[in-house]
């Protein structure tokens, strides 16, 4: 079976791709589902059954893995209030929360022993220790930011500096009447050394 965007499995509609573990990728959907991947690029991919990661009566969202071990950090609505909780990925073990009074937009830092996730205008911290067992500490603000898209965030990687999507209201009204596009140019450096001439 083929996941795409849009796809259905059960009632779980895919609606984006995430990433990939030691048991195949992770998508993310009305909950996080597993989706058993086999093979190589040489010879291709195959495409086993998915199967719920954490299922409970409640969606659960937003996955993202850590970069230094096998744990997940996701959206959960189990308690009563969406948080972020880490489980170890692919499993076995128990579900650990993170964040208390709401969370949403759970990023791992690359260079430093924190996960990052937004809390009603502010950029949370919540330092950990992980090992065969995963230990975080108790949030504290990293950054206060009126005006922050929730949970629209990412952590630069040298970890000391965060991208940051701002409520814009006239922007947000023109972008209901023209189409708006980015443009990534990759290789912009080695453009300007071999086409711009300087001044000796």
């Amino acid at each position: 079976m083929s996941l795409t965007i849009g796809s259905r499995i059960g009632p779980y509609e895919i609606t984006a791709p995430i990433g990939a573990g030691g048991m195949g990728e992770v998508f993310r959907a009305r909950d996080v589902m597993i989706l058993k991947v086999q093979g190589d690029a040489s010879r291709g991919w195959k495409t086993g059954t998915s199967i719920v990661f954490k299922g409970t009566a409640e969606n659960e969202m937003e996955p993202a893995f850590s970069p230094d071990g096998p744990w997940l950090a996701y959206l959960s609505a189990e308690s009563g209030a969406t948080e972020v909780y880490v489980s170890p990925f692919p499993g076995p073990g128990g579900t650990l929360p993170v964040s208390a009074g709401g969370g949403s937009g759970p990023r791992w830092s690359a260079t430093a022993h924190e996960l990052l996730f937004w809390n009603k205008g502010k950029i949370m911290s919540v330092p950990y220790t992980a090992g065969d067992t995963f230990v975080p500490g108790s949030p504290r603000p990293w950054a206060r930011q009126d005006g922050i898209v929730w949970p629209d965030f990412d952590i630069h990687p040298n970890g000391k500096r965060l991208v940051i999507g701002r409520d814009d209201p006239e922007a947000r009204q023109a972008a209901r009447y023209a189409q708006d596009k980015i443009v990534f140019w990759s290789g912009f450096f080695h453009y300007l050394r071999k086409n711009v001439v300087t001044k000796k």
